[in-house]
């Protein structure tokens, strides 16, 4: 296409100076080959996605081959969401049988509005999911009604391809078995656990686990101590909502560990010898000397340390940490 030229001229006291800019009207996106185009358009949400299809014969279908679907109910009434992700998923899935590449490997849901009369729906676009054996999954639902969270369903929890989920808003039971052979990453945000043993047990099928991330969960009902069991995990980050519990951690090949309002006392992190990265937020003052509620003596036993991060609100009884004894020699 040619080009239009634009000139801009503006007069000084000394001298006059003229300005000369070119703008293209090249459409340098299309001359990009297919799999860079779908690899740009997988960071996009799947209605802006979808929107593409209108722009040429060559983008009419495009959209078929980007492998992630990122669905959002911003913006949408709840009626003409669920009928918009309804016919979409009806779409991909029609797609599949004459178009080679149109996988999909990532599955996110975002909702602002969820309510629980449409559990029925949601519970479908998830099969539609793990029918695609997705690698990863990402569920974010803020519900809008008394009738409360969305409950992880069984379908969810025994999938041998996925890699990643993320869970934000949620209800977790322990009524079956969790079996996520290949699952690297757990993230649980605002997660209503009923059990106490819900998170052992999801853990425990997990065998290849190596990042758990906890923020923000109601862990009311998981008892007085917060127990972790894992042999693979390497990393953990755990920030806390309202109620604050000790912490008990069997996890022989962790690296590193986050934890925000940390108890010191009834907590045991004596079987993590690897770690390496360590940051604690205190509640409350830790003990000093060799009582095992002490910061000095969850220090001695971290052969490994390297990077130590610890933090306290309140500033007078941080001064009192002054004279704390740091002997491991890596740190």
């Amino acid at each position: 296409m040619a080009e239009k030229s634009v000139e801009i001229s503006s007069v000084r006291p000394a001298k006059e100076r003229v300005i000369t800019t070119s703008i293209s009207d090249e459409d340098r996106i299309s001359k990009l080959p297919d799999s860079v185009i779908v690899h740009i358009l997988s960071f996009l949400p799947t209605h802006n996605v979808v929107l593409t299809c209108l722009l040429s014969k060559r983008w009419k279908f495009m959209w078929y081959s980007v492998p992630k679907l990122y669905l959002s109910d911003n913006d949408w009434s709840p009626e003409k969401f669920f009928n918009y992700v309804d016919s979409c998923l009806e779409h991909r899935k029609k797609g599949m049988y004459f178009i080679v590449d149109s996988v999909i490997t990532s599955f996110k849901l975002k909702m602002n509005c969820y309510r629980t009369s449409k559990a029925t729906r949601l519970d479908k676009w998830l099969d539609f999911a793990v029918e695609n054996k997705v690698k990863e999954i990402n569920l974010d639902l803020n519900f809008c009604d008394e009738g409360g969270y969305y409950c992880i369903p069984k379908v969810l929890v025994n999938l041998k391809h996925l890699v990643i989920l993320e869970l934000d808003g949620l209800t977790l039971k322990t009524g079956y078995s969790v079996r996520l052979p290949a699952l690297k990453t757990l993230s649980f945000t605002y997660i209503y656990f009923e059990e106490n043993d819900a998170i052992c047990n999801f853990l425990w099928g997990c065998p290849s686990l190596e990042k758990l991330l906890l923020s923000w969960c109601d862990l009311s009902r998981i008892g007085d101590v917060l127990c972790l069991q894992s042999l693979s995990l390497k990393f953990i980050k755990i920030e806390y909502e309202d109620s604050v519990l000790p912490i008990q951690v069997e996890a022989i090949n962790l690296e590193s560990l986050e934890l925000g309002s940390f108890i010191f006392e009834n907590s045991d992190l004596s079987t993590c010898k690897g770690i390496r990265n360590l940051s604690l937020d205190f509640y409350g003052l830790p003990m000093k000397g060799k009582d095992p509620s002490s910061l000095e003596y969850l220090i001695s036993n971290l052969p490994l340390l390297e990077n130590l991060t610890f933090t306290l609100n309140d500033s007078h009884e941080l001064m009192k940490l002054e004279h704390i004894k740091i002997s491991n020699q890596q740190v």
